[in-house]
């Protein structure tokens, strides 16, 4: 089939009112479950890979002594 006989259909809704309040919502539940498990699984992966380049902890060089922080910048 040739782009003449294809119906178009958008693929982004540009009318967001026309969405089912009770789908929307159901969309953004998952959305933000998705995002929370993406957190929570990537989190750790961050920690490793920072831990292997030698990062440590903040507290123990600005918390525990700001003035040593402040003379290093």
């Amino acid at each position: 089939m040739n782009a003449i006989n294809r119906p178009r259909i958008p693929a982004i809704i540009k009318r967001p009112d026309l969405v089912n309040p009770a789908k929307r919502s159901i969309l953004t539940i998952i959305a933000a479950i998705g995002w929370i498990l993406w957190i929570y699984l990537i989190m750790p992966l961050a920690a490793v890979l920072a831990w292997w380049f030698g990062y440590q902890r903040l507290d123990l060089f600005i918390l525990v002594d700001p003035v040593r922080t402040a003379q290093t910048l």
